[in-house]
């Protein structure tokens, strides 16, 4: 509970306070209310005993502009919603808006399961990221490879996303992270929110970019951004046939993975680990696509580059895990030597 607490409270301290997202209208106290007492004396003649206090009702409705403060909850969303866009459009708050777009897919998915948070909302949180910014930040003066970079985010989304619902229900994935409490869900789900929104940084300062036109290097990490999305892609759907066969194989050795059944062939000739690969040229081809558009930014090179060192780091963690495990597991049976001789390189090619 007490997470929870300092969890809200430093997410107003970080949007400058619920107030923000509401009309910029004074709260009556003190002297006013009373100014108002005075001019309005029938108000105070006419209110009934029990009845609310006049102070509640007069700084429900204390005019400012021509206009009323509205506390009803479509109006709070509608406000929320349009601060959102002017930061995601313009500002230096552009990652915080950004990540309140990731937090609306991570938050129900973690809650649901805690370890959605890290698969499955990962995948469609960025694809979310890569929409928003698509349709409120992209203009007629986006240069292509910005919108390339956007489309890019949406289909590395939506795939991983599928792609790890669909495995988890064929396969009924094991994990050891535990759900825990509501409130350790939150701020985990706050966290992920905004390393996912760091990813995506670079894309939101391309499409803000309306001067500079494509060039070799955006366009290049648009390319590249493409390729590992693919690569990652094709990689995924070949493991999970190769391990569909595996799950139904009569041999009782295959089906409980013990003995090495692949994949080893395909883009797993490449390296022992081709799905990271491609992630990794996925997210270095985001940065590559938007580092043009940084200028000056403080915000887009300290976000982008933290998004990238942790995920790149992420990535070799992972890949040096089941590289380990594998060769614990498969050293000595022929088809894995065999394969592991000629896939000689681990994760990168051309460095052992």
């Amino acid at each position: 509970q007490q997470k929870l607490v300092y969890f809200l409270t430093l997410l107003a301290a970080s949007t400058q306070g619920a107030a923000s997202f509401l009309p910029q209208q004074h709260v009556a106290s003190g002297a006013f209310q009373r100014n108002l007492v005075q001019q309005h004396p029938q108000q105070r003649q006419l209110q009934p005993s029990g009845s609310p206090n006049l102070s509640h009702q007069v700084v429900g409705s204390i005019p400012r502009g021509g206009s009323s403060l509205n506390l009803s909850p479509s109006s709070i969303i509608s406000n929320m919603l349009t601060t959102i866009t002017s930061n995601l459009q313009s500002g230096p708050s552009g990652i915080l808006a950004l990540s309140s777009v990731t937090w609306s897919v991570v938050l129900p998915l973690t809650l649901f399961k805690k370890i959605y948070g890290i698969g499955v909302a990962y995948g469609f949180s960025v694809a979310a990221a890569g929409l928003t910014m698509l349709k409120v930040v992209s203009t007629s003066s986006s240069s292509q490879s910005a919108v390339l970079l956007a489309k890019a985010c949406m289909f590395y989304g939506v795939r991983l996303g599928s792609y790890l619902l669909l495995r988890d229900y064929l396969r009924d994935y094991q994990t050891t992270v535990k759900n825990g409490s509501i409130s350790s869900r939150v701020t985990f789900s706050a966290s992920l929110a905004v390393f996912y929104a760091l990813l995506t940084t670079p894309v939101l300062y391309a499409l803000r970019s309306t001067s500079a036109p494509d060039s070799a290097i955006s366009m290049t990490g648009a390319s590249l951004a493409w390729t590992g999305a693919i690569l990652e892609a094709i990689a995924d759907l070949h493991k999970l046939i190769v391990k569909q066969q595996q799950s139904s194989s009569d041999d009782k050795d295959k089906e409980d993975g013990k003995e090495f059944t692949g994949p080893d062939t395909w883009t797993y000739r490449i390296c022992r680990h081709p799905n990271y690969l491609g992630e990794m040229i996925f997210w270095i081809g985001l940065f590559v696509g938007g580092v043009g558009s940084f200028g000056k930014s403080i915000p887009a090179w300290l976000g982008s580059s933290f998004g990238l060192a942790g995920i790149l780091s992420i990535m070799l963690k992972a890949a040096s895990g089941l590289e380990g495990r594998q060769k614990e597991k498969y050293e000595g049976q022929e088809r894995y030597d065999t394969w592991k001789s000629k896939a000689k390189y681990s994760l990168i090619p051309f460095i052992q």
